[in-house]
C-alpha cells in the first residue's frame, strides 16, 4: 500500500464536494464576491474571537462590516508576529 495515497475516507470527502465546485463555476461575479464577502468576514470574526493577540491587532476592525475593498487595509502578520 501507497502511504501517500489518499484513504477511501478522504475521496470520498472529495467526490462528495463535487457537485458543489461545478455549481460555483456557474456563479455570477455578485455571488462569487457575496460569497468572499462572506468568507472574509467570518474568517476575521473567528481570528478576533478565539485569540487575544488577533483581537488586539483587529481592533477597530469590525468583521460584520468588512468589505472586500477593506482588505488591503487590515494589519498583516510577518514571521515574527
Amino acid at each position: 500500500m501507497d502511504a501517500t495515497a489518499p484513504g477511501p475516507r478522504l475521496l470520498a470527502d472529495v467526490r462528495a464536494a463535487i457537485p458543489e465546485h461545478q455549481d460555483r463555476l456557474t456563479w455570477t461575479r455578485d455571488r462569487l464576491m457575496d460569497h468572499q464577502r462572506g468568507a472574509l468576514r467570518a474568517l476575521v470574526g473567528r481570528a478576533a474571537a478565539g485569540s487575544a493577540w488577533h483581537r488586539g491587532r483587529l481592533a477597530g476592525v469590525d468583521p460584520a462590516t468588512l468589505e472586500l475593498s477593506d482588505l488591503a487595509a487590515l494589519p498583516t502578520m510577518g514571521k515574527g508576529d
